[in-house]
């Protein structure tokens, strides 16, 4: 306790706590947010590391840090009364600001992409068995049934016979356009909007579907909470993404925030964010790459609980608001 004490006491390891608490960043990013060149932070990251202050995760090339001590019960303490002390702090308000900043280009660079290939589709999700895996992992069916990030509707074409009725929400026009052609006469809803902030009611879903979208979105957290916030109490929710891997020229090819994600971890981010019953499962169908470095899926399957402790309930990530049809 004396070591995090002293680690503490200066005021740029202070300011990097701060920045990595909600969401982490990567060094590049927690250079970018306090205004430093990354040789005049690194060895601030490597005390912290060291202290077990921050958790750091590889991704290809890059590393992602995150503040640790609000994982922990002594430090935890320490650390929530830290931070209230921070609350007026002129440059941590002013790391908050460009912290927004940095996770808006981060955005900003995924819809581009998005935008530009809106009329390609991997053919890779037009023939395999992934979505059909996706649905087998649901004891039940039949209701409604969101799918978050639809794209060109290859999930929602599968979903349209199972269930009454499907919302599909996506940020791109020219993707949810090319969806409502695929999926024309089928009993589909399309809305414009972000996964990490649905344009849907509390309560509204009895099955929410995240297909190949969480390794784009730039708060895992937040799209998370949102998936537990329009689920009605007992619902589940299925994830299908890439599994961790180091094909770091994917941040180019298809814009990937990371290069896919731990299994593990993304379990322990659904229990965070509310849901129990969590459970990984691997999934036959395969992505290529290339011939010789395939690309590997899992899917993650969890239930929002039928009854939440007043404690437990993870606070909403967005005001409520009503749905909106898009034109």
């Amino acid at each position: 306790m004396q070591r995090i004490l002293r680690l503490l006491s200066d005021p740029t390891r202070l300011r990097i706590l701060a920045a990595v608490e909600p969401e982490e960043l990567s060094v590049g990013e927690i250079a970018d947010v306090l205004g430093m060149s990354q040789p005049r932070i690194s060895n601030h990251l490597r005390l912290l590391r060291d202290a077990s202050a921050l958790r750091g995760r590889r991704d290809g090339s890059w590393t992602f840090y995150r503040n640790a001590l609000a994982d922990q019960a002594e430090g935890g303490a320490l650390w929530r009364a830290v931070r209230q002390g921070l609350a007026g702090d002129e440059e941590v308000r002013g790391d908050a600001s460009r912290r927004a900043l940095v996770l808006a280009r981060r955005r900003q660079r995924s819809r581009e992409h998005f935008r530009a290939a809106a009329g390609a589709s991997d053919p890779a999700l037009e023939t395999g068995t992934l979505h059909h895996e996706m649905l087998s992992a649901l004891l039940t069916k039949g209701g409604v049934a969101v799918d978050a990030g639809c794209g060109e509707g290859q999930l929602c074409e599968v979903l349209a016979p199972r269930y009454r009725r499907v919302i599909a929400v996506d940020y791109s026009d020219a993707r949810l356009r090319r969806a409502r052609e695929r999926l024309d006469g089928s009993a589909v809803e399309f809305h414009r909007g972000e996964v990490d902030a649905l344009p849907l009611r509390d309560g509204c879903a009895d099955a929410l579907f995240l297909s190949l979208v969480l390794h784009h979105v730039p708060q895992l957290g937040a799209a998370l909470g949102e998936a537990f916030r329009v689920l009605r109490p007992g619902a589940p929710v299925v994830v299908a993404d890439l599994a961790s891997h180091d094909l770091e020229s994917m941040r180019e090819a298809a814009a990937d925030l990371r290069l896919g994600l731990d299994p593990p971890a993304l379990a322990r981010a659904l229990r965070h964010a509310g849901f129990r019953e969590v459970r990984l499962e691997p999934v036959r169908d395969r992505l290529l790459a290339s011939p010789d470095r395939p690309l590997k899926l899992f899917l993650a399957a969890g239930r929002r609980p039928r009854t939440l402790t007043r404690r437990k309930r993870p606070r909403s990530t967005r005001a409520e608001t009503g749905s909106r049809r898009t034109t």
